[in-house]
């Protein structure tokens, strides 16, 4: 094989095999030999000045590379494909949605795009080369496909995941947004969870895992764990279930009234009852004494395989 055409090969395949025609013709291939691959469908092109190695199986990666190529370095998978990309809980469909600068390419074959004002710290490049959204820009955009309840599902499961914390939907909502839809629908959100007056749970465990867990190089606990005990089943916060640690984090919107807290009581009798080790944190603790909470956690979880 000659070296033009390898080094092209190489570069494909970093792109889900693709390439653009410009990015082929700068490693020294002719508009001859590329003609010639299309010609006898060893190429085909799917987009205007994109090559696509023929054979290769068309998944919905390989189709928004495409896109993404076709539109070029300043556009990025947005709304619902930027859900699907970051896997926010409800996200689903096939269809590839970018958003492009104004004054961009208006129309692809099969893919919706907006265009709109993008700023480059909202644009994040991933470890496999697609170019999506930052989680808060594509909760915004998302809002505009898809009802309140649909984004508020959204927005908490990035914020228990720590792709987010709300600080940076603050900010962002702080931006310029003429013609930004989804804006309206996710300051709604932002709204319902700032009325509990604190942190939501959501934001108490993402704080979890980012002042106690990793610093403190624990084992990371499975999230939201199933547990029956009897004929009841409920989810904890996390668990360590090889152990039988439950950890409970208490953020301000649901445990804060005297009910929420019997049920919270009642809830950990089962689990000590059923032989669980439970822990319970509050907000001040994870913040403040995240170095006792680590401490307790070893402690219970030593105290299980003692």
């Amino acid at each position: 094989m000659h070296s033009v055409e390898a080094d092209v090969l190489r570069l494909a395949e970093t792109q889900f095999a693709l390439v653009t025609t410009a990015q082929a013709r700068r490693r020294g291939m002719t508009r001859h030999q590329l003609h010639r691959r299309l010609a006898t469908g060893v190429w085909m092109m799917p987009f205007p000045s994109v090559d696509a190695m023929s054979g290769v199986p068309w998944t919905f990666e390989r189709v928004a590379m495409a896109a993404l190529l076709a539109a070029g370095p300043l556009s990025a998978l947005s709304h619902g494909s930027g859900a699907r990309i970051w896997e926010l809980r409800g996200a689903t469909g096939d269809d590839v949605t970018i958003t492009v600068p104004r004054g961009g390419i208006r129309r692809l074959p099969g893919i919706v795009v907006h265009g709109a004002v993008l700023w480059p710290e909202e644009v994040v490049t991933l470890p496999n080369g697609l170019r999506v959204t930052s989680p808060a820009l594509t909760l915004l955009d998302y809002g505009s496909t898809v009802p309140k309840g649909e984004l508020e599902t959204a927005t908490h499961d990035a914020l228990f995941r720590g792709l987010l914390v709300v600080g940076d939907i603050e900010r962002l909502l702080g931006r310029p947004l003429r013609g930004r839809a989804g804006a309206a629908t996710l300051r709604a959100v932002l709204a319902d969870v700032r009325q509990a007056g604190g942190p939501t749970e959501s934001e108490a465990e993402v704080r979890f895992i980012r002042r106690v867990v990793r610093p403190f190089d624990l084992p990371v606990p499975a999230p939201q764990y199933p547990v029956t005990v009897g004929h009841r089943r409920f989810h904890v916060d996390f668990a360590y279930p090889d152990s039988m640690v439950a950890i409970e984090i208490d953020g301000g919107r649901w445990h804060g009234a005297p009910g929420d807290r019997l049920r919270d009581a009642e809830r950990d009798l089962l689990l000590e009852t059923d032989g669980w080790r439970v822990c319970r944190f509050g907000w001040t603790e994870i913040n403040r004494r995240p170095a006792l909470v680590a401490n307790r956690i070893r402690l219970a979880i030593a105290g299980s395989r003692a």
